[in-house]
């Protein structure tokens, strides 16, 4: 949403989001909210976003990332694809007009080819037994396991 704002301002997006945070920081700072602010990583900064980039390319060179074409919901206004949940009821969740059904190339990833691995996994780790619960059923609502 910044984004867009920033091009509605006629504004750098970076140096718009960059502004942004900083004012947002200051009035949680003033509330006396105890975060470590050493320590807080903002998504739009390559020290964040390069390991998703790296995450990227060892799935695509393992081949399990790949493009085809698939039907998206387009916000025109936007100009920005939308998950089915921001486009309920056929509009966009931020500023309420009528997405558009697009054929457009997509990437996908081939998470299922480590399903069974991933709940194998499941059992090693320390985690409460409710979580672990959880996942196993996100896994059969997603991959029938």
């Amino acid at each position: 949403m910044l984004y867009n704002a920033a091009i509605e301002e006629g504004a750098n997006p970076e140096v718009w989001t960059n502004s942004n945070i900083e004012i947002m920081c200051s009035q949680q700072k003033r509330l006396g909210l105890s975060y470590d602010w050493d320590r807080v990583l903002w998504s739009h900064q390559k020290s964040y976003y390069k390991f998703d980039q790296w995450f990227f390319l060892k799935m695509y060179e393992r081949g399990l990332a790949y493009r085809q074409e698939s039907y998206v919901n387009w916000c025109p206004k936007c100009a920005t694809v939308l998950a089915n949940e921001q486009a309920s009821g056929g509009r966009c969740w931020r500023c309420n007009t009528v997405v558009d059904i697009k054929l457009q190339q997509t990437w996908f990833l081939k998470i299922r080819e480590y399903a069974d691995q991933l709940l194998k996994g499941l059992e090693t780790l320390e985690w409460p037994e409710n979580v672990k619960t959880m996942q196993r059923k996100l896994n059969q609502c997603l991959f029938g396991i």
